[in-house]
């Protein structure tokens, strides 16, 4: 009896309190990682301690932002040197390039099916817009290398020295070497008015020699004989572009309109050039979806239909818009490098005698 009393006694409860490892079983326990068995909740990154799902998640968007950040940055600085051909057609009356700008080579089905036996008129230009040179990182050397390969007709100037007209003189050395170039070269160099140019721009072009259309029309020759009528118009915000320029002009080989705002076009007669040319858009300057950079910014109609860069077709016209060199309200550009377009328009030609 007193055996089995001391076997079923319990020991004093001194002795229940001084087992240590209870405790410590107890926390472990609310800790499944340390055993290897991670919860949902709090899963960690192998080889990242204390990184968890959510954790990843924060570092991704942090780092997609510095990207975008970086890109931004990035390209103001970084031209973009575009090539196209684009030919006059007067069926299709309304298109447009659905990628913006690649390709660019605008006829019917049945025209392109046809070029290889039509002999075609053509001239080659060299385009740019925007120089906002308050914020322009572009050198003037980076444009005339590709332009002198090129071997252009002409170059073009589609206004905008800068954000402000007081500050256009800032415009002036770029330009200056651009119209030594042309002028060493023996080609025109035609511009017309944005809608940031005021008497100073106007002042610093005719001091460089560049030829300032603002609804005025000028007749040139390429080196292949090839007779082109260009037309400049006044802006459609600063100005009063003049339509009636294009009435009953159709004595010529090639046709080409200029004008800063793409819009202009809305107001022209139905066929009355070849080629409209134009810039202003920035090609959105800051991509944003669903083109709200456009919805909320700008009050233009085109970017509306779709038509905001690159090539178009409308109302007879065959359209380029290009994307400017640079940067207006913020030096940023996003998915929209500066753009040099270097052009070769082509029109049928029409035989001697018809």
């Amino acid at each position: 009896m007193n055996d089995r009393a001391e076997v079923n006694a319990m020991p004093p409860i001194s002795a229940l309190t001084a087992i240590p490892a209870m405790p410590a079983l107890t926390v472990m326990a609310a800790k499944p990682v340390s055993f290897g068995f991670p919860s949902p909740d709090s899963a960690m990154i192998s080889g990242f301690p204390g990184l968890t799902g959510s954790g990843v998640a924060l570092t991704f968007l942090i780092l997609l932002v510095i990207a975008v950040i970086w890109r931004a940055l990035y390209e103001p600085g970084a031209l973009e040197i575009t090539r196209r051909t684009l030919v006059a057609s007067e069926q299709d009356p309304v298109h447009k390039d659905p990628t913006h700008g690649d390709p660019a080579v605008w006829s019917s089905e049945s025209a392109v099916q046809n070029l290889s036996r039509v002999e075609m008129a053509s001239v080659r230009v060299a385009l740019f817009s925007d120089l906002h040179a308050d914020s322009l990182r572009i050198r003037p050397d980076e444009l005339i290398r590709p332009i002198r390969q090129a071997g252009v007709d002409a170059l073009i100037f589609l206004g905008d020295l800068a954000s402000d007209d007081a500050q256009a003189k800032l415009a002036a050395p770029f330009l200056s070497e651009l119209a030594d170039f042309a002028r060493g070269a023996r080609i025109p160099f035609f511009s017309v008015p944005g809608n940031h140019d005021g008497p100073e721009a106007r002042h610093i072009l005719d001091t460089l020699g560049i030829s300032l259309l603002e609804n005025q029309q000028i007749l040139f020759t390429t080196s292949s004989s090839v007779e082109v009528l260009v037309t400049g118009l006044a802006d459609l915000r600063s100005g009063h572009p003049d339509p009636a320029l294009l009435n009953g002009r159709a004595d010529h080989p090639i046709r080409i309109v200029l004008a800063h705002n793409p819009d202009t076009v809305l107001d022209l007669p139905e066929r009355g050039a070849d080629f409209f040319l134009s810039g202003h858009f920035h090609g959105g300057q800051i991509y944003a979806p669903l083109q709200l950079e456009f919805r909320l910014l700008r009050p233009e109609v085109l970017p509306r239909k779709g038509i905001w860069r690159g090539a178009f077709r409308l109302n007879g016209y065959t359209g380029y818009i290009t994307r400017g060199l640079g940067c207006v309200w913020l030096p940023l550009r996003l998915f929209s490098r500066p753009e040099l377009a270097l052009l070769e328009l082509q029109v049928p030609a029409v035989p001697s005698g018809t």
